[in-house]
């Protein structure tokens, strides 16, 4: 009965074993991905910041020309006034297209942040879990060593009597 019970014993502590595993490996898996998801976040964020940076360079540009246009107007003020009109629209368009595109950019900058931070959020609360099907695991270790030592002692108490 020894052996039985030893044996028994020894059967669920080798799947507890492989349950605590299995666990550990969910968390590294959980791990491994929040950790991509954040690489990937700051990849995006990267890269959208490199869209700000050009969207800049373009409205520097833009200035510019605005600039020359300004100065040639000035220049030729009485053969311009229909140039002018057209240049002047032009850049207007110009500069309407480089906003649309900067609020564009914030959006999906806004977006992957939000996006950024549910995903962190779910692996906190995956990891919550895990955490507590752990406790539960302990605490039926526990139990199931309790009951063995019990079930030892009366089997010691059995071939004393």
């Amino acid at each position: 009965r020894e052996a039985e019970v030893s044996q028994r014993l020894a059967e669920k502590m080798a799947r507890l074993e492989e349950r605590q595993r299995a666990l550990d490996a969910k968390d590294r898996d959980l791990d491994a991905r929040a950790q991509q998801l954040c690489a990937d976040a700051a990849a995006k964020d990267g890269r959208l910041t490199a869209r700000e940076s050009e969207i800049a360079q373009r409205e520097d540009e833009v200035s510019q020309r605005l600039a020359k246009a300004e100065a040639s107007k000035a220049a030729t003020a009485s053969s311009s006034a229909g140039a002018q009109e057209e240049a002047s629209a032009v850049l207007a368009e110009k500069m309407a297209q480089l906003d649309e595109r900067q609020r564009v950019l914030e959006t999906e900058k806004e977006d992957l942040n939000a996006r950024a931070q549910g995903l962190l959020a779910d692996a906190s609360a995956k990891d919550a879990s895990l955490t507590a099907r752990e406790s539960q695991i302990a605490e039926r270790e526990a139990e199931v060593s309790q009951r063995l030592a019990e079930k030892m002692a009366r089997l010691e108490e059995r071939q004393r009597a």
